[in-house]
């Protein structure tokens, strides 16, 4: 009598083959810590926040994919392995929709393009919670993943206002393409989680499948050219046309990198015109970049902020994204081992390595997002795993075993985002902090 789970010791009882797949549960030993959160985790309950749209959820559990892919098989995902991923999650969260119609959209199309991987993906087993970064895989809001696409309706927009103006004119499948490429583009200047691996294995299906396009047509109304296609644009201007966005931003951040070793802070102005020499290879005005964009030049901004008393490099330059906080350490060596039974990683090419840094940024950047998510404990025990293996690695100039103290603050900083020893985490968990520090060999 007078017992309660505060006084509960050790887990469940069941055998490790058993507790390794339990899905929406926790140990008996955090549930006395998780009553005192602000959103404490119930198993029926939902997640109390979501990425605003499927782009955005999709962006993040593919980024989340692409991390454990590496950890698991030590190379990146090929682009059919995303588009087979990209389809199991639509399929994922459609199974769960309590909706009997599921709205169309060309992004959906565009991922389940393939015929032989949408196949493959509707005959591999249903995702599951262990493998989602947020599950239930939903957007809160939303009947069903896309309710209402911008991605649809800016297209549809587009097309509706060229054919209201000249009713006789052709739409060809280049423009189509180019259209969507650029609503991508128009996407990922004003997202929160910005991410051009994503962006631009989007772009390279749009270039290489066409039902996506005779889908979007049937819904359109509009027809096929009798002449197949004869006035199309050619493929490089069409091709600069639509990496204009990343051509921009990779051209600006280097122009950053040299005004800032200078000591000089651009203006707008002097980024509009940097930004027109990188495409047009003119100061002239009349040619109009991404950087004339307002909204996008902001967004820039706010990715590429001064870094006072710090030499700015391209590398740190590129992979400050909007979210790359101090959650993501980076002195984290992608190489390192993830786990106990993990067998270490082959090097990666530095695209690769930048790609997969530009993933676990995102991820640990949508820390909010799962608030009362179990899946986040996974999260942040993967997090405090690499970030202890970097710690204690040879290559470390600052080699040394992190204390009980350094582990808490880490788990703070990529919880709250900040230091304050207030906040408390599950690794300010005896039981939990020794069951980690024993998986190190600590």
């Amino acid at each position: 009598m007078g017992k309660s789970m505060a006084d509960w010791q050790g887990d469940w009882g069941f055998d490790p083959e058993i507790a390794e797949i339990i899905e929406n549960g926790m140990p008996p030993y955090l549930i006395e810590f998780e009553r005192s959160t602000p959103l404490p985790f119930e198993g029926e309950k939902t997640l109390a926040a979501t990425p605003c749209s499927a782009y955005e959820l999709l962006k993040l559990e593919l980024s989340y994919f692409m991390q454990r892919f590496y950890e698991d098989k030590s190379c990146i995902p090929s682009t059919k392995d995303m588009q087979l991923e990209g389809c199991r999650i639509i399929l994922a969260s459609e199974t769960m929709s309590q909706s009997s119609h599921l709205p169309v959209s060309w992004l959906r199309d565009l991922i389940f393009s393939d015929p032989k991987v949408s196949q493959d993906a509707r005959f591999s087993p249903i995702r599951t919670a262990t493998e989602s970064r947020f599950y239930p895989i939903e957007v809160k809001g939303k009947n069903t993943l896309f309710e209402s696409c911008p991605f649809e309706k800016q297209l549809l927009d587009t097309v509706s206002s060229k054919l209201s103006i000249t009713p006789s004119y052709y739409l060809n499948d280049q423009e189509i393409r180019q259209q969507s490429c650029l609503i991508i583009g128009q996407m990922e200047d004003v997202s929160i989680t910005p991410s051009e691996f994503i962006a631009t294995w989007l772009i390279n299906l749009i270039h290489s499948e066409d039902s996506w396009i005779s889908l979007f047509r049937q819904r359109a109304n509009i027809p096929r050219s009798p002449e197949h296609e004869c006035n199309e644009a050619t493929t490089n201007d069409f091709q600069a046309s639509i990496h204009d966005y990343s051509r921009v931003d990779q051209a600006l951040v280097t122009y950053l990198e040299q005004q800032r070793h200078l000591g000089i802070e651009p203006s707008n102005d002097d980024l509009r015109n940097q930004a027109r020499i990188a495409v047009n290879q003119s100061h002239d005005r009349w040619f109009q970049t991404t950087a004339d964009n307002d909204l996008w030049l902001h967004s820039f901004r706010k990715r590429y902020p001064p870094m006072p008393n710090e030499d700015i490099s391209l590398t740190s330059a590129q992979n400050a994204t909007t979210n790359y906080t101090p959650t993501t350490n980076t002195a984290t060596t992608l190489n390192a081992i993830s786990g106990p039974n993990k067998s270490r990683h082959i090097p990666l090419s530095s695209a690769d390595h930048e790609t997969l840094l530009n993933a676990r940024s995102l991820v640990s950047g949508a820390t909010l997002f799962a608030a009362n998510d179990w899946n986040f404990y996974h999260w942040l025990e993967d997090d405090l795993r690499r970030w202890a293996i970097s710690t204690m690695s040879p290559h470390n100039p600052a080699q040394h075993i992190p204390s009980d103290e350094e582990f808490q603050h880490h788990a703070r900083m990529a919880t709250y985002n900040e230091d304050d020893p207030f906040n408390q985490t599950i690794a300010d968990n005896p039981i939990w902090l020794g069951m980690l520090k024993k998986s190190l060999n600590i």
